[in-house]
């Protein structure tokens, strides 16, 4: 009689799981796995792997987003998103501000209504892009080398940066101010 329990169990598990759908339910606790996806999922924290590959993390109103080598974070607290890799770290801030230390980084950001408007960069040997306009970017360390279309307040120290910069914002020339060794600032 046990043998066919278990026989039963063992042949409803696989017929779900051939299904292609399996669900677990304990305690505001579920783990679904269907159609190419998997969700774990404790309260309002979740985790979803998707078909693609791609991948959510979500703890409340915060959220990490993985697709195609991209990552987005989302921080609803106290307006702080703060992004750690090895060498260094990209922070956007209360402030509004997007600070990018560390080593090497290659970035491409968008001052816009949605993103940080004012850029402090730091550190050594960063390839940086800022489209849109920016009202005021700080470039500090040494062998950055950054592209930006509008720009109201540039700050160019440290050695040995490039800055190219297109125009100044709001119908005005940018203020610049250069100090350190080697820099080299231009309109372009």
């Amino acid at each position: 009689m046990l043998n066919s329990k278990r026989s039963i169990g063992f042949f409803l598990v696989l017929l779900i799981v051939g299904l292609g759908a399996v669900e677990t339910l304990a305690q505001d606790k579920t783990v679904k796995i269907g159609n190419g996806t998997t969700v774990v999922q404790d309260g309002n924290k979740r985790v979803k792997v998707n078909a693609d590959g791609s991948v959510d993390v979500m703890d409340g109103n915060k959220r990490v987003q993985v697709r195609g080598g991209n990552v987005q974070v989302e921080d609803g607290d106290d307006g702080t998103t703060e992004v750690e890799a090895t060498g260094g770290k990209v922070t956007v801030n209360g402030n509004n501000s997007l600070v990018i230390d560390g080593n090497s980084k290659v970035i491409t950001h968008a001052c816009d209504a949605t993103h940080a408007k004012n850029i402090v960069i730091s550190g050594n040997s960063h390839v940086i892009t800022l489209t849109g306009d920016c009202e005021k970017v700080v470039v500090s360390g040494n062998s950055q080398a950054v592209t930006m279309d509008g720009v109201g307040n540039l700050v160019v120290s440290g050695n040995s940066n490039s800055v190219t910069y297109r125009r100044g914002i709001n119908n005005k020339q940018a203020k610049v101010v250069q100090s350190g060794n080697s820099n080299l600032v231009r309109k372009q």
